[in-house]
């Protein structure tokens, strides 16, 4: 939004300055929603009461949200952390589009998504709420149907006969079916997985790849482990489970997946097989090298990108240099679905992200 004085042509200013008070409060503004909408004369701001929002802002109780993908980094799911400042989670790109949050589990400290890309990693726990900015509640918008529209995907309105995927926990489940429908045991088909079951993966292609979208993914491969059995070894953020045959692994929605404790497990050799790893989030990528690692023993280790995408997350600005001598076009290289930059920043190694910057503007600097 934008607010345009009525009676100086050349003001316009931003939410954040018409509520500190920048200008004139005692002229009449108008308030543009957004690019080439209608403007809407406001109160004048003198007369005017101002409020004070809650939610996740510096003090606010948080835990780990839709859009998380960040491991156990909270200490597990429903983990409280406290929020210590507001921040913007890359240089020169906004100002208030991420949080800094300590857990109280895990100690650790990090940098979280609340806006960025339109992602948000966290959300508020109950009464975790925490003052933020003041505002004008007459001078804002209601949310009618007219500004619904422009943001709404009709297309995906559901109809009858289209097969749909519930993708919410039980809990929230539940708590959705309050005053609509309700809630019977009999909804609760999907399979709980614990780390160490004997799972046996659904026969149906169709069903499975339908699942699986924005959960592992889907590949070829896979077709040679539907209705066989594996073992749970790793559950992921999103609650997807890292199932193994032998020393190969991928990640399952857990509705494709039924219990089968006296299923004899289907062993597949992943250097002789050449499978295909399915596709997943940043998340998930580092829970299956960590489950490969743990299937193949102690001591593995594997050179190569993954090392530089695990230094960045560390803060390893020693290694990072000594790498990015030899091999400076890993600076900006996309390594299983992120750039070490961004991992860098979400962990808040401001020496190196520095470092990746400066090798990224040397590399991208045409030669004179």
């Amino acid at each position: 939004m934008k607010w345009n004085c009525r009676e100086c042509e050349d003001v316009c200013l931003c939410s954040v300055c018409y509520i500190k008070g920048r200008h004139d409060e005692r002229h009449e503004f108008i308030r543009y929603f957004s690019p080439g909408s209608i403007g809407v004369k406001v109160p004048k701001r003198f007369i005017s009461q101002k409020q004070k929002s809650l939610g996740i802002f510096p003090g606010a109780t948080v835990a780990r949200g839709t859009d998380w993908s960040w491991a156990e980094q909270d200490g597990g799911a429903g983990s409280p952390g406290k929020v210590t400042g507001l921040r913007s989670y890359e240089e020169g790109i906004g100002d208030r589009n991420s949080v800094t949050v300590t857990w109280e589990k895990t100690q650790k400290t990090a940098n979280y998504r609340v806006g960025f890309e339109g992602k948000v990693d966290l959300k508020c726990m109950v009464d975790g709420e925490a003052p933020g900015y003041e505002y004008y509640k007459e001078h804002l918008p209601l949310l009618d149907g007219d500004i619904l529209a422009k943001y709404t995907d009709t297309s995906s309105s559901i109809k009858v006969n289209d097969m749909i995927c519930v993708g919410m926990s039980r809990e929230d489940l539940k708590s959705a079916q309050d005053k609509h429908g309700g809630w019977t045991v009999r909804m609760n088909d999907v399979y709980d997985v614990d780390i160490g079951d004997i799972v046996r993966v659904s026969d149906d292609r169709k069903f499975v790849q339908t699942v699986q979208q924005d959960h592992g993914g889907w590949v070829d491969d896979m077709d040679m482990v539907l209705g066989k059995v594996g073992k749970a070894v790793r559950i992921t953020p999103k609650k997807d489970v890292v199932v193994a045959f032998g020393r190969k692994t991928w990640i399952f929605h857990p509705a494709c997946l039924i219990p089968d404790p006296e299923g004899q497990i289907f062993e597949i050799d992943p250097i002789s097989s050449g499978a295909q790893q399915s596709a997943a989030g940043l998340g998930d990528i580092l829970g299956l090298m960590l489950a490969q690692m743990l299937l193949g023993g102690g001591g593995v280790r594997v050179v190569g990108p993954e090392d530089f995408l695990q230094a960045a997350a560390r803060g390893d600005d020693d290694l990072i240099v000594k790498i990015l001598k030899s091999n400076p076009q890993l600076a900006n290289e996309v390594i299983k679905g992120t750039t070490a930059l961004v991992l860098a920043s979400h962990e808040g190694h401001n020496t190196v992200v520095r470092t990746l910057r400066t090798t990224v503007q040397r590399e991208t600097q045409p030669d004179n």
